[in-house]
């Protein structure tokens, strides 16, 4: 297996201090200046003094410190890392010394900190934690056993805590000690010397999805930390939606001291309208004390699902890959920026074999590979669309769909026919260009999608656990379908055993034509298996109907709306159908700007109007403030 990094952004709240706790010492690291700057009184000794790998350089800032800080989680902002993952290759033995630290003659104080492998299930950390009498030499730290030490470090980030009464009294000096040997990195975190309350619960996490559909179903779920001495054995958990009436159940188990502990609402919530929703989530009678934990705060965009088939759509082609950390931090921007554009854009997801372990490329390993060779991907994640270069999804805001909106081409006219005969799909049709184009090379391709593919636990080593539209098959091969000119129609005539593992409801056939030469791709379709498509049919022609964007989307306090015609008026609801604004679009010269700081927050319907009123176009867009 290859190795991979682990950088992406989670979502977990800092372990604060319990009330009445007493704090000796505490270090997060924030106050460092650069990656290779050294704490005030810290001591940084690399024994093997080898640098780190190429593929490790922004981790090590290219030095050869033993540790270095730079910035992993956008949460943490800076930590401490030490790199095993050397050049040469071979086992670290890398210090980091702390301050000196008089430990008082009483009270229960213990020695906390937060730790992560940065690698994959293959590559895990050791290291040790070792305590002197006060001195900076090894052989100071060697005179006794390691007061914790592992083999391997856990690939999510783990509080650990050791009792420090031994040393009551006492001038110590601890040190964490990497002597991984190849591996890849680890981290250290929010390391503080305390008197822990008996009590003391932090929420840790929430896995709300940041986009859902109207009368959809989602899951309220997420995960808390004990930073007490007593086990957590019973307590409420507690949600609330846009400051509403609570949900309780009952937990009870046994949760140790810097243990984590996931959890599940049995009761799900299901919006009937498009909106921004704002979930609180908490524990109370913690262990049937008065004692609470703070509140985690999940936000939940719901707009309405596309309809079951959609025409001159933007599709874009995005390589990913479920053990690679940067996939999983910034593929959720990139889906939720396409759902709020749902109407207009989808995408294909591409699964590659590299850097790490991937279910969803191992089911069908040639096609997403043929895409990687043809568009020369060399790194994930990736997005692309026809001859536009590759770029990371984390680069890609509204400004860049709306400009794909309105200037894709969409030459060609689709008639696709899906159907699905007991477990074999069948695809019918035809395709031709409105006009003669001027390449001879265009493919048309067909890509059938499983939208979304959810696991009860990560299948890679990223975390990401929600897999949407990914490809499962490219009909009929790989080679796409020759169209020539399109002068004439080109037969569709394909089929394919469905596998029993897909869910069956979330099966769509994604369409469109590309000049094979020059990449250049068309806008195409979104066909929800069962159904059919005839864009040269007045229903189904989405292409005739004026282009107009509107951005950004969600909004805050202006939106934009650029339209390619110089007459008629822009028309905005909100979600009770009551006019907001109306504005006439000659006046503006095809671009307006509208002022929405003062709108309440909520789903809006941007109208585009002909001159006897009739509707030409429309647009959704979020308000949020």
């Amino acid at each position: 297996m290859l190795k991979t990094i682990r950088f992406f952004f989670t979502l977990f709240l800092l372990s604060t201090l319990g009330a009445g706790a007493q704090t000796l010492f505490s270090e997060d690291f924030n106050s460092v200046s650069s990656t290779t700057s050294v704490p005030a009184n810290w001591v940084l000794v690399n024994m093997d003094g080898r640098p780190g790998a190429s593929n490790v350089s922004t981790l090590t800032g290219n030095s050869t410190n033993a540790w270095t800080f730079p910035g992993v989680f956008n949460n943490l902002m800076r930590s401490a890392v030490s790199v095993s993952w050397t050049n040469p290759v071979g086992a670290v033995d890398r210090w980091m010394i702390s301050p000196s630290i008089s430990v008082p003659p009483t009270g229960n104080y213990y020695l906390i900190y937060d730790a992560q492998s940065l690698g994959n299930a293959s590559y895990p950390e050791a290291y040790e934690l070792r305590l002197s009498d006060g001195d900076t030499a090894r052989s100071s730290f060697l005179t006794s056993a390691p007061l914790f030490s592992t083999t391997g470090e856990n690939l999510t980030l783990t509080t650990r805590g050791f009792s420090l009464a031994s040393y009551a009294g006492t001038t110590i000096r601890f040190a964490f000690r990497n002597i991984s040997n190849d591996m890849v990195a680890m981290l250290v975190d929010n390391i503080r010397i305390k008197v822990p309350a008996f009590e003391e619960v932090r929420m840790v996490a929430h896995s709300v999805p940041s986009l859902a559909f109207t009368n959809g179903s989602v899951t309220i779920a997420g995960s808390f930390r004990n930073l007490g001495l007593n086990a957590v054995a019973s307590g409420n958990l507690n949600y609330r939606i846009n400051g509403g009436p609570t949900t309780s159940q009952p937990y009870s188990g046994s949760v140790a001291s810097f243990a984590t502990n996931a959890f599940t609402f049995s009761s799900t919530f299901s919006p009937t309208s498009a909106g921004s929703y704002s979930i609180e989530m908490w524990m109370s009678g913690v262990n049937g004390t008065a004692v609470g934990s703070d509140t985690l705060t999940a936000t939940l965009s719901v707009v309405d699902p596309a309809p079951p088939v959609q025409s001159n759509m933007v599709i874009y082609e995005h390589f990913t890959n479920a053990s690679y950390g940067p996939c999983a931090a910034y593929n959720p921007q990139f889906q939720a920026l396409l759902l709020a554009n749902n109407s207009e854009v989808t995408s294909v997801k591409h699964h590659t074999s590299w850097p790490g372990t991937d279910p969803m490329y191992s089911f069908n390993t040639g096609d997403p590979t043929s895409r990687v060779n043809y568009y020369g991907i060399t790194g994930v994640p990736a997005v692309r669309l026809g001859s536009m270069l590759s770029s990371n999804p984390a680069n890609i805001n509204q400004g860049n769909l709306d400009d794909n909106i309105l200037n894709l081409p969409s030459n060609w006219y689709y008639n696709i026919n899906t159907t699905i005969n007991g477990s074999t799909l069948v695809v019918t049709g035809s395709v031709r260009g409105k006009e003669t184009q001027p390449n001879t090379d265009n493919k048309l391709w067909l890509f059938l999608v499983e939208d979304p593919i959810n696991y009860a636990t990560a299948p890679g080593s990223n975390g990401e656990r929600e897999f949407p539209s990914v490809l499962r098959k490219i009909l009929p091969t790989s080679s796409g379908i020759n169209c020539g000119n399109g002068s004439q129609n080109t037969t569709i005539n394909a089929s394919y055993p469905l596998s029993p593992t897909f869910v069956r409801d979330n099966l769509y056939l994604l369409a469109f034509v590309q000049a094979n030469g020059t990449k250049e791709a068309n806008k195409g379709v979104k066909i929800k298996l069962g159904n059919s498509l005839n864009t040269t049919s007045v229903a189904d022609l989405g292409a005739g109907a004026p282009s107009f964007s509107v951005y950004p989307n969600p909004s805050n306090d202006q939106l934009t709306i650029r339209s390619e015609r110089a007459n008629g008026e822009i028309l905005v609801q909100n979600a009770l159908g009551q006019k907001v604004y109306q504005a006439n679009l000659a006046s503006a010269e095809g671009t307006l700007r509208i002022p929405t700081s003062q709108w309440q927050e909520g789903l809006y319907l941007v109208h585009l109007q002909g001159a006897q009123g009739q509707i030409l176009g429309t647009r959704k867009v979020l308000v949020r403030h």
